[in-house]
């Protein structure tokens, strides 16, 4: 970032050196004109092209000042949006409760700030085109040859910009089109936010916008270019309609046609005022934005967010399995308003069987289990892990906790790419074998969804190979937004998949059962009373009509008093 700021700074001050420069041949060439010269032609010729090296110089400047500020630009609001989206995901609650999701959104986009740079173009282009016409009309009383040649050049000029613009309602299109990509996976990154912090995933949930944001970085690149395009030609305009006007000046000048008013004016007036003209407007839409981001710095920022202890800030590695025979929890306590909405004397759950936490809606299992997951604490209560007392972020700042919100949220992708969030090297063939998958349903779930896309018509040597074939179809299915491509039930069943693949020494499910028939319903819940591998599982329910749960550890709770 430094770099490419120092870079801009002295790229930008070419700019000035430039300009005086381009004057003093100006002036050159305007003496070269009209002074007492025996050869007019050969200095006029020299100046023309001395100022021409000059005027592509000062364009190229141009372009290459607008791409680098346009990169650093980028690079800072990437950074500043994912910190915005780390911040989101660490208040995610109190985001929603005094924001509101919607509201964060819209001050995660550009849309304000489009609209008022909007405005202010169409305001822009009305300004140039009416000081445009005034000073051709000007120059239309004085000289009619430069007139005649400025209002050529203004043709041509707009016949240019005309297929750039094309390109760029193209491009914005585009560009609009990532930007909103990236607006969904940030709204999915704020639901999903428990779930990311507790299973301390935050490096995941950037891996995952790391590619959006070069997708979209990529895109206003080649925005960047069509309006550098636009800046290149905006500068050089003026000045070759300058050197266009003296040509037909000298060409087919009248003895009336006065040059002491006419040059000096066509020297100072016309490229500066359009080229002045330009940069304000650039300068208005990128203080507009400026003042939108902060604006929207300010009001995400000011909602607090749940800090980690220190040193818990980087992810140590996950612990191990046996490190975690049982966690207790002991005077469990949260108050709200005066209001106990959660009440545990004593908790524990072991890892040689599966706790089961049944009770009414508004008994606590919620709170309990969010209090697990270390996404907040009781306000008295102790937890402790093999009877060693820690505090209530441990599990998830040490990496130990898988867990299922009541509301999962499912990712804009395919099936595989929300059951591993990091599935950079995984083999989706592995996956449909992992047990898992088999036991849950997931697995004859994805070969139904596979079967309705399109029937299979190659061969296949048997039942299991044709069933692996439309399951790995299945896999790369899009969900889309919000999992609305696929049915309640199946949306919950990929979830709970998700979470139990992770294979965390705590895993805590959140009301699993919730949206499952009969038949899932019994499938899932003896998965989760076998558990997978030696580990602590907890889940609750309000309804244990028609389950298997001999082999767990049921507490049974009441609304709190």
């Amino acid at each position: 970032m430094r770099v490419g700021t120092a870079a801009v700074i002295a790229i930008a001050l070419l700019g000035p050196g430039l300009v005086l420069l381009a004057n003093s041949l100006v002036a050159k060439l305007f003496s070269a004109v009209v002074g007492p010269s025996s050869m007019p032609w050969v200095d006029a010729a020299y100046t023309c092209i001395a100022l021409l090296i000059v005027i592509c110089t000062h364009a190229a400047q141009a372009v290459l000042y607008e791409r680098l500020s346009a990169s650093v630009a980028i690079r800072y609001r990437d950074m500043q949006e994912k910190a915005l989206i780390s911040h989101s995901i660490r208040a995610a609650g109190e985001v929603r409760n005094k924001i509101g999701t919607s509201h964060t959104l819209s001050l995660l986009t550009y849309d304000l700030g489009r609209t008022m740079a909007g405005l202010s173009s169409s305001f822009s282009i009305g300004v140039n085109a009416l000081c445009l016409l005034a000073y051709i009309i000007w120059f239309a009383v004085f000289s009619f040859s430069i007139s005649l040649g400025l209002t050529a050049l203004t043709l041509a000029f707009f016949c240019l910009q005309s297929p750039i613009a094309r390109l760029t309602a193209r491009r914005d299109a585009d560009l609009m089109a990532v930007s909103d990509t990236v607006k969904n996976l940030t709204e999915d990154h704020l639901l999903a936010g428990d779930e990311i912090f507790a299973c301390h995933e935050e490096e995941v949930s950037a891996r995952m916008t790391d590619e959006l944001m070069r997708s979209r970085r990529k895109s206003y690149f080649r925005m960047t270019h069509i309006l550098s395009a636009q800046v290149a030609l905006n500068l050089v305009t003026p000045p070759v309609g300058m050197i266009l006007g003296l040509f037909l000046l000298t060409s087919f000048q009248r003895q009336s046609e006065p040059l002491a008013v006419v040059v000096p004016v066509l020297l100072w007036a016309l490229p500066n005022m359009l080229g002045h003209m330009v940069q304000v407007t650039a300068n208005v839409h990128s203080i507009t934005s400026s003042l939108v981001s902060l604006h929207r710095l300010r009001t995400i920022l000011s909602v607090g967010c749940r800090t980690a202890r220190p040193g818990a800030g980087v992810l140590c590695g996950t612990a191990r399995e046996s490190e975690i025979e049982s966690v207790t929890v002991t005077g469990f306590n949260v108050n709200r308003d005066g209001v106990n909405v959660a009440v545990f004397e004593r908790f524990e759950a072991a890892s040689l069987r599966p706790t089961v936490v049944m009770g009414p809606r508004g008994s606590g299992k919620s709170t309990l289990i969010r209090a697990l997951a270390g996404l907040e604490e009781p306000s008295t209560g102790n937890i402790s892990i093999n009877g060693a007392g820690i505090t209530w972020s441990y599990l998830r700042e040490t990496g130990s906790v898988s867990y299922l919100p009541q509301h999962p949220t499912l990712f804009d992708g395919s099936i595989y790419e929300n059951l591993h969030l990091d599935a950079l090297d995984r083999n989706p063939d592995l996956v449909l074998l992992d047990p898992v998958i088999r036991s849950t349903g997931l697995f004859d779930m994805l070969v139904e969804i596979g079967k309705r896309q399109e029937r299979l018509t190659e061969t296949h040597p048997n039942i299991e190979a044709l069933e692996l074939a439309y399951a790995r179809r299945g896999l790369d299915v899009n969900v889309g937004r919000y999992g609305s491509q696929l049915s309640g039930g199946e949306r919950q069943l990929v979830a709970i998949c998700r979470c139990l693949l992770r294979r965390r020494p705590v895993t805590l499910l959140d009301e699993p059962l919730n949206h499952l028939d009969k038949t899932l319903r019994s499938k899932v819940s003896s998965v989760l009373v076998g558990s997978f591998g030696r580990r602590v599982m907890v889940f609750s329910t309000h309804n244990i009509d028609g389950l298997e749960l001999s082999g767990a550890e049921i507490c049974d709770v009441a609304r709190p008093v």
